[in-house]
């Protein structure tokens, strides 16, 4: 949004400029002879002031050419920019910032929701989601609803709750998907491979069971694309933000500047400053999973157990590389094990793209589905070679 704005500016400045250019040479201009009248100003007119005039109008020609060409520019830079996060500058326009953040927030606001969820007569938490869809699917954090019996929904300014059916869910990401009826407004994802560190973001949901209507925080991106295990399981591709996430933001929404939302809120930090978010690229193909039968995530699979290489582990292994993800084993059976892997092979690349962490290798993982045939690259005793996979289907429990 906020490059959108300054190249419409930009422009509206282009064409006022030419517009102040062409009237003051039409200022200039001496009056016009009307039906064989000659005018006292025309008759002083003389052939230095017609060529010297020509030339002017010569010259704003060229620059209005000049002008148009601007203008083309711009309008092609707004369409590469649709879709991309807004940026705006702290410092040079502060006010277009926080204007822009409050208009986000009345905005999105109206989607993102208070969680209660009970098993019998006890309680069991509280957490936020957001509304995705007008007839009232919600997207939330597994941990909110997991094993909840009763769930109750309640929007900002509607003073009774709505009953919600848990839809599905899915452990590995620590999502899922609820319902409630009615006619809601809904929140739109956006694309968080465009988000670099350092870029604002803004934090909406409900922390504490506070009344109220929901809580809103500003954050810049730390880094993307973390992990982090909770409880003996391992989280990818994570945006890590020093937004405040506190109890009873999870499941709620990270937006962009343009109010997208690219990641859901799961977790905060141990440490002060440190939260995380499931990207959106990640969270929205779970979504659409969960909302159609029989409302489950197939995954693929390899069947390895693996970690990245770092320069301490490969002089501890005497790996001839430092970089990449070692595997540590091989699942008799299993893709990797018919694709003949091996323990101690690394992974270099996956259908071509370079593989450095671990990370990276289960979302591109991730990206594909169970039956797709994938090529990897591998180091074997300082050898390089090539192997394709047919993926399988992660089994139940894994």
């Amino acid at each position: 949004m906020g490059k959108k704005i300054q190249a419409a500016i930009l422009i509206l400045l282009v064409v006022l400029a030419s517009l102040g250019c062409i009237r003051e040479t039409i200022t200039d201009v001496p009056a016009p002879e009307v039906y064989g009248e000659t005018s006292p100003q025309i008759s002083s007119v003389t052939e230095e002031d017609i060529a010297e005039l020509r030339t002017e109008i010569a010259e704003l020609r060229t620059e209005i050419d000049e002008l148009k060409a601007v203008v083309e520019l711009q309008l092609t830079r707004i369409t590469e920019l649709e879709g991309e996060p807004a940026v705006f500058s702290q410092e040079s326009d502060p006010m277009a910032l926080s204007l822009a953040i409050s208009d986000v927030v009345q905005r999105v606001q109206p989607a993102v929701v208070f969680i209660s969820a009970e098993t019998g007569m006890m309680r069991l938490g509280s957490g936020s989601g957001v509304i995705i869809t007008q007839d009232g699917y919600i997207l939330t954090n597994n941990h909110v609803v997991e094993d909840a019996t009763k769930l109750e929904v309640t929007l900002p300014d509607v003073p009774s709750p709505f009953d919600a059916r848990l839809i599905g869910t899915d452990p590995m990401t620590d999502l899922a998907v609820i319902k409630i009826e009615g006619n809601f407004s809904p929140a739109e994802f956006g694309d968080a491979s465009k988000l670099r560190p350092g870029h604002l973001v803004i934090a909406i949901g409900n922390p504490l069971g506070l009344e109220g209507g929901p809580t809103t925080t500003l954050g810049v991106v730390s880094n993307t694309e973390r992990s982090t295990e909770v409880d003996g399981t391992r989280y990818y591709d994570l945006i890590q933000t020093d937004a405040a996430i506190n109890p009873g933001n999870s499941g709620g929404p990270l937006l962009s500047l343009d109010g997208k939302v690219i990641g859901i809120n799961t977790l905060g930090g141990e440490a002060e400053n440190i939260g995380f978010a499931i990207s959106a690229n990640t969270a929205r193909p779970v979504y659409d999973a969960l909302v159609v039968s029989p409302h489950k995530v197939f995954r693929p699979w390899l069947g390895i157990g693996f970690r990245t290489v770092t320069p301490d582990f490969a002089a501890q292994e005497g790996y001839q590389r430092n970089t990449g993800v070692a595997i540590l084993s091989v699942q008799d059976g299993s893709p990797a094990d018919q694709a003949g892997l091996m323990v101690d092979d690394i992974i270099i690349s996956f259908q071509g793209d370079e593989v450095i962490v671990d990370t990276k290798l289960i979302k591109m993982l991730w990206s594909h589905k169970v039956g797709d045939e994938v090529e990897l690259k591998l180091l074997r005793g300082g050898e390089e070679k090539t192997v394709i996979v047919r993926l399988g289907e992660r089994p139940e429990g894994l």
